[in-house]
C-alpha cells in the first residue's frame, strides 16, 4: 500500500463489494442495466468515459451496474493493427 494514495485499497474494496453482493437473489437489490453503443467512431477513451459515468451513477443511486457485452473499440483505420 506504500505506493498508493491514502485509502485507495479501501475504496477499491468498497466498490468491489458494491458490484459483487453476497446474495444476488436478495429482493432488496437494485440493478442498473446499460446497453453499450457499439457504432463506428467510438474509440476506447470514449467507451471508458461512458462506462465510468454509468458506474458513478449506479454507485450514487445504490444500484449494481450490469451491462451487455462491452465490445472492443473501433480501430478501423489505425496503423499497426
Amino acid at each position: 500500500d506504500a505506493d498508493n494514495y491514502p485509502l485507495t485499497r479501501r475504496g477499491q474494496q468498497d466498490l468491489w463489494l458494491h458490484q459483487h453482493p453476497a446474495n444476488c437473489s436478495d429482493p432488496g437489490l437494485r440493478f442498473m442495466w446499460v446497453g453499450w453503443e457499439n457504432g463506428p467512431g467510438f474509440g476506447l477513451g470514449a467507451r471508458i468515459k461512458c462506462m465510468l459515468a454509468f458506474f458513478a451513477i449506479a454507485v450514487r443511486e445504490n444500484r449494481i451496474l450490469v451491462s451487455d457485452s462491452f465490445g472492443r473499440a473501433d480501430h478501423a483505420g489505425c496503423e499497426g493493427i
